[in-house]
């Protein structure tokens, strides 16, 4: 018998620390986006209208067993949905894994146990858009382990291949990991590691607990992020004041942990013109963002290709076995070798009529909005 409760408030959460590390260390599908450091910063600093909704499940002698880090929110005016903890206020998740977590061998008992216990509680839809599946030939079983239990609830689930993440497995060296790519990705990465060394410029590791020298690096991470993708749609991984400092503050605690790896390219006249923001945990490292300047000479430069190159160099001299080039299996990932690995979106309905109205719900909105649009362009212009 599993015992299920929520977690909803901070001093809560914060007395877990020592128990959550120690499930982790149990689980088969821990990753830097399940560790107690990245669920207590997106706890703390919330999009608007979140409020944090963490379950923990224990088994009859106490011990923790399963943890799922969600939060309340609404959609379209009425649906009341529990999402992962730390999406936008678009409903994205900022981690790139989410999803349960339980003890090697007992996901589907644990999620047996949340569920029935999420029956008495109110919601529309739980919504998890981002569950880790681990490698290809796990992902048909981890959607079993999620089905399985919610049809014997008489839940109604849907389980979704989301968007794929690059795995590149790591060898016992740099060199060989080099010769495991094409010629031509072999000698691009060689080339402009070279080109980049011989105009005078450095790639440096930085000492992630010197205060100074991490912010130097994450304020130029935001400026040189946001610079390159501010104006498209996406808008960019660090927008605002509150997600800047989320990571500012879940860097701190990660770089006190010995799992965060800052890079930076240094131009021969000392500035900061490219920045990496990677994490280490378990046996994995995870390329999470990265910000380079936009403006002649840079651009010649390929400075992401420099910098994602000189991690994985890092990596495998520090023992790493993976490097996790994360959500979007996008051409530039490709050059670096591995191969891909879905995540899963988990949708779970209180209501069988709920896809179907949300579905109408949203293309009558779309319609209204198309309307407007074209309303507005129709009314004559001021003199």
């Amino acid at each position: 018998m599993l015992n299920v409760a929520a977690c909803v408030a901070l001093p809560e959460l914060e007395r877990l620390r020592a128990e959550w590390d120690a499930l982790l260390s149990s689980a088969s599908n821990a990753s830097i986006f399940a560790t107690w450091e990245w669920v207590e910063a997106c706890w703390r600093y919330p999009a608007p209208s979140r409020q944090p909704f963490v379950l923990v499940a224990r088994n009859e002698q106490g011990r923790l067993v399963g943890v799922l880090p969600l939060a309340r929110t609404s959609r379209l005016g009425f649906i009341q949905v529990l999402e992962v903890l730390g999406c936008t206020h678009h409903g994205y998740p900022m981690g790139d894994y989410g999803g349960l977590v339980a003890e090697r061998g007992g996901h589907a008992a644990v999620w047996y146990a949340m569920l029935k216990f999420m029956k008495s509680k109110w919601w529309m839809l739980i919504d998890m858009s981002n569950c880790m599946a681990g490698p290809p030939e796990a992902e048909e079983q981890t959607a079993r382990n999620y089905k399985a239990p919610a049809d014997s609830l008489g839940v109604w689930l849907q389980v979704q291949s989301a968007e794929p993440c690059r795995v590149v497995p790591l060898p016992c060296t740099f060199d060989v990991y080099l010769a495991e790519l094409s010629s031509n990705g072999r000698q691009n990465i060689r080339r402009k590691l070279r080109k980049l060394a011989n105009d005078g410029h450095t790639i440096e590791r930085v000492d992630a607990k010197d205060l100074a020298a991490r912010t130097e690096a994450l304020q130029a991470l935001f400026e040189l992020h946001q610079e390159r993708w501010e104006d498209k749609e996406a808008g960019g991984g660090f927008p605002e004041g509150r997600i800047r400092d989320l990571h500012h503050h879940l860097a701190a605690n990660l770089a006190e942990r010995g799992y965060l790896d800052l890079r930076i390219v240094r131009s021969a006249e000392g500035n900061v013109v490219a920045v990496i923001y990677n994490y280490r945990y378990g046996d994995t490292v995870y390329y999470y963002h990265m910000g380079s300047s936009q403006s002649e000479p840079w651009t010649a430069y390929s400075l992401g290709t420099c910098l994602i190159a000189d991690s994985i160099e890092g990596a495998i001299n520090d023992g790493y076995k993976t490097f996790d080039l994360l959500r979007g299996d996008h051409d530039y990932k490709r050059h670096f070798g591995g191969y891909s690995t879905a995540t899963l979106r988990v949708m779970v309905y209180r209501y069988n009529w709920l896809p179907r109205a949300e579905g109408l719900l949203r293309t009558l909105r779309g319609r209204l909005s198309d309307r407007a649009g074209v309303a507005m362009q129709a009314e004559p212009q001021a003199q």
